[in-house]
């Protein structure tokens, strides 16, 4: 993944990576830890309400395949962590 792509911050609420990235719901995407806090990661159509989802550990990699329906959050997983996630169009 280039190293010039936009950051997006995430703290413990969740964060809409596709709204924050710009990609659409559907569309194959990547997303990189690129520091902090180990992450969870969740594909939900709403706000999750979960505490937990698959975890994303710095400088690891999770993908989403093209087709999948709901929204891409994320959040860090400690109340007072916080972690920069860089997403991109993986089609």
């Amino acid at each position: 993944m280039a190293n010039n792509l936009p950051r997006i911050p995430v703290q413990h609420d969740w964060v809409d990576l596709n709204t924050e990235s710009g990609i659409a719901v559907g569309t194959a995407i990547k997303v990189q830890h690129v520091g902090g806090s180990s992450c969870d990661i969740v594909l939900s159509a709403v706000e999750p309400t979960i505490d937990i989802g698959e975890v994303i550990e710095p400088f690891k990699f999770v993908g989403v395949s093209s087709g999948e329906t709901g929204t891409l959050w994320a959040r860090a997983r400690a109340i007072s962590g916080s972690a920069n996630l860089s997403v991109q169009d993986d089609t």
